[in-house]
């Protein structure tokens, strides 16, 4: 597992884990778009297609119910032992549904719509009554208010069952319900896990019926599962089982054009990346499983867009430069990563340079070899760049490369950083600038690693880091209300200062917190 321990700076896996960033956000995928035009292009959801011997024409008098009456009919009419009678009823509950609002999902619950439509599912010969179904019950699981209601009424096995068994049409629509369940907390992902429902939905990426919009689907459908958190060993070993849908999704990423600009082919490869990336957060058995997979020239290609993709690709190249075993992070280096997280760094998208800072952080903290590469392709300055003008949140990842950095650093490459980048007069510079504590302990601890470097009674880097104001700067963090933050800068200066006058610090050097 990733262990970025003291020495290396910050533990990457759980900094990995708790971090809220915008391209992190894994919500349960509602309908919006496709639900919006549901009742006047139904072309987007292939119902016709379920079952072509249907005869549209039985739904020409269907309307959308309006009153809480019109549900109580409409359940009646799934009662029906009429196949045509009971399929417009679900085809009109659909109508309602498509607007996707809580009063009406409450509607069709009170008028005990549920149970029904769960076993039309889990019985009906007809593929068309299966899939509006599926439908419905989707996108009623993925309002919040009635997750727990549609899993409660037995909707797990019977959607499981779609998945694994169901006409393909039905099994796709199954697995993006599915989905929805998952996200309702890590008990429902690691039962799916363990009942191989993500190798399942695997089977459906590869079946020759899937199209780019089933793609993303079920990507998606498969990130939602396999992302949970990581916290026992029984936890690892489940989620090691996430591994065998890799090439998988390798495989239908290459299926598709990657240098389309087209909306729906950058959709389905920006939940195929988020997916991977979740795949790949384990430790290096899981790393070994995406580098195998073919993802570093992968997301090497696609740092250099500007598309949303960039962003999970990025994620899955900090995931590879946090392993334990460096080969990885080798590798992908020798692929080329340095070149393009150096152009990530450009982007005007801060949470796209957060992972790309992130992932350079990763490397920061391994050999003397890469930390060699680093430097020699100028990330460094770039790094320091960032610290100074980015913004807050930015910056603070910008500072764990630093802290990594300085920590793992040979005296040479310190002093490359110390006398070319003037890296202490930035370091001091950060202490005046910032009140945010995370932040400033990263900085004190950057400065304190860099002293570190040398080992003999005369230390340059004090007298450098004095000029640039940061004794005066350590005297004002003495005081600084955090104790982790005050305890740290009276260190500095009984290590380094303490033989020398009391520093009188101007006014202006003064914090307010």
């Amino acid at each position: 597992m990733a262990d970025r321990n003291v020495r290396k700076g910050f533990d990457a896996f759980n900094s990995r884990k708790s971090r809220g960033s915008e391209v992190d956000s894994l919500r349960k995928k509602k309908r919006d778009d496709v639900l919006t035009k549901m009742s006047s292009e139904i072309e987007d959801i292939d119902f016709r297609g379920a079952e072509t011997t249907i005869d549209e024409a039985i739904f020409d008098n269907c309307q959308r119910p309006e009153h809480p009456d019109d549900y109580v009919a409409l359940v009646l009419g799934l009662q029906s032992p009429d196949p045509t009678t009971h399929l417009q009823a679900a085809y009109s509950l659909r109508l309602g549904g498509a607007l996707n609002r809580a009063d009406i999902f409450q509607h069709m619950v009170n008028a005990g719509a549920l149970p029904l439509v769960i076993n039309h599912i889990a019985t009906s010969q007809s593929p068309r009554m299966q899939l509006e179904c599926a439908w419905l019950l989707t996108n009623i699981a993925s309002c919040d208010r009635f997750t727990t209601t549609v899993i409660q009424n037995g909707a797990i096995p019977v959607i499981m069952r779609a998945v694994s068994s169901g006409p393909h049409s039905v099994a796709c629509q199954a697995a993006w319900c599915l989905g929805n369940f998952a996200n309702e907390g890590d008990t429902y992902k690691k039962l799916f896990l363990k009942e191989g429902m993500h190798d399942c939905i695997g089977r459906l990426l590869i079946h020759p019926e899937t199209t780019t919009k089933h793609i993303q689907t079920l990507s998606w459908a498969i990130g939602s599962i396999i992302r949970f958190q990581i916290d026992s060993a029984e936890a690892l070993e489940l989620h090691h089982t996430a591994q065998s849908v890799v090439p998988v999704l390798a495989a239908s990423l290459r299926r598709m054009d990657m240098t389309s600009n087209d909306k729906e082919v950058l959709a389905a490869i920006t939940d195929i990346f988020f997916a991977v990336s979740y795949a790949s957060e384990g430790n290096d058995e899981d790393i070994k499983a995406t580098v195998d997979a073919g993802f570093i020239p992968i997301c090497i290609q696609f740092l250099y867009t500007s598309t949303r993709a960039a962003g999970p690709a990025a994620r899955i190249i900090g995931n590879i430069t946090s392993c334990d075993d460096n080969i990885f992070s080798d590798i992908a280096i020798k692929g080329g990563i340095l070149a393009a997280l150096q152009y990530c760094l450009t982007s005007e998208k801060s949470y796209l340079r957060k992972e790309a800072l992130w992932a350079l952080s990763n490397v920061c903290a391994g050999t003397s070899e890469q930390l060699t590469a680093l430097l020699s392709h100028g990330i460094l300055t770039d790094i320091i760049a960032v610290l100074k003008r980015a913004e807050a949140i930015v910056k603070e990842e910008a500072s764990y490369c630093i802290l990594n950095f300085a920590c793992n650093a040979s005296r040479e490459q310190i002093e490359v950083a110390v006398n070319d980048m003037d890296l202490l007069q930035i370091l001091s510079d950060q202490l005046r600038t910032s009140n945010r504590a995370l932040f400033l302990k990263t900085i004190l601890d950057s400065i304190k690693y860099i002293f570190e470097a040398i080992d003999s009674p005369y230390n340059p880097y004090v007298d450098t880091f004095a000029a640039a104001k940061g004794e005066d700067r350590l005297q004002a963090m003495s005081h600084h209300p955090k104790r982790e933050i005050n305890q740290r800068a009276d260190y500095l200066i009984e290590t380094y200062f303490a033989n020398e006058e009391e520093a009188e610090f101007d006014e202006d050097e003064e914090f307010n917190f």
